[in-house]
């Protein structure tokens, strides 16, 4: 052996016994189906279902989002290299399932599990069954004399169909936000009211509201809207994006309008998650979910 090889083996056997040393991160590990078909949920467009962890912070007194992941193609995912901490998952999803808290929560924040998770462990979830949602919107689009929200601002028209995926009659409530991007702090505002709808079972109706958009505000990044349709107001089941306009760095704005299949939304406002909770499941902050 020559002289340099005696050198350093001594030194990367001590690295090994360090590295062997080291704790890894703790792992949650869950697979995601449909409740209805017992089918794993995929991602059919960009990340359809997305499992968000919560960890509990004790020196401020919140849960903090902290990681989230995808399924893939057979339903499964894994977060892995996790502290070791008090957690909670909530599944979100962006059109097609009822967001709730795991396990089998539904909505109800004082029924979520709380996870308490040990370093170099992986902790396997129960399934994650996931309810469709029972009204869906098809085909959410703006109307305007150019096809698209016009940058100054003006008369557009919001359209949609509502359809009742089940097969009992729903009387359903719907509403439309704009969301604001303003140098990174998102607001939401209201411009169409909650209206109830009766759905006949498994069928379709048209929505169409007329809006006054203003143009994009200096220092604004984005606005969209943001359609909701629920049982109650403001208690949402499902949601559609209609259509957007966003500001790119080079400070040119440009447009976008939804196709009839949902496709990813390229305003960065679609897609918001709570960042902060308090204990009492007050949202104190959002965050943007970037896939």
């Amino acid at each position: 052996m020559s002289m340099r090889w005696r050198l350093l083996l001594p030194a990367v056997m001590l690295l090994s016994i360090g590295l062997m040393g080291i704790a890894r991160g703790a792992s949650i590990i869950g697979e995601v189906i449909d409740q209805k078909t017992g089918a794993p949920v995929i991602p059919a467009y960009s990340c359809g279902v997305r499992v968000n962890v919560y960890q509990f912070k004790p020196e401020n007194q919140w849960y903090e989002h902290v990681a989230d992941a995808c399924p893939d193609d057979l339903g499964e995912f894994s977060i892995n290299e996790l502290p070791a901490g008090t957690y909670y998952v909530y599944t979100g999803s962006e059109r097609n399932y009822v967001p709730e808290y795991y396990d089998d929560a539904g909505d109800n924040w004082n029924s979520k599990e709380i996870l308490v998770l040990a370093a170099d462990t992986d902790y396997q979830l129960n399934l994650i069954e996931l309810e469709p949602v029972p009204i869906g919107f098809i085909n959410p689009r703006v109307i305007s004399r150019t096809g698209q929200i016009p940058s100054e601002g003006g008369l557009v028209r919001l359209t949609a169909s509502l359809h009742n995926t089940t097969n009992q009659p729903i009387s359903a409530v719907f509403w439309i936000n704009a969301i604001t991007n303003h140098d990174g702090v998102y607001g939401s505002f209201t411009v169409v009211a909650p209206r109830r709808i009766n759905l006949p079972a498994g069928e379709q109706q048209r929505i169409t509201s007329r809006v006054r958009v203003p143009g994009i505000a200096p220092g604004d990044q984005s606005y969209s809207f943001e359609g909701y349709v629920g049982l109650n107001p403001w208690a949402s089941l499902g949601r559609a994006h209609f259509g957007g306009l966003w500001k790119p760095a080079n400070g040119v704005s440009n447009n976008s309008e939804t196709a009839a299949t949902p496709s990813r939304s390229l305003t960065p406002s679609n897609n918001l998650l709570p960042a902060r909770i308090a204990e009492d499941g007050t949202v104190l902050d959002w965050r943007e979910a970037v896939d």
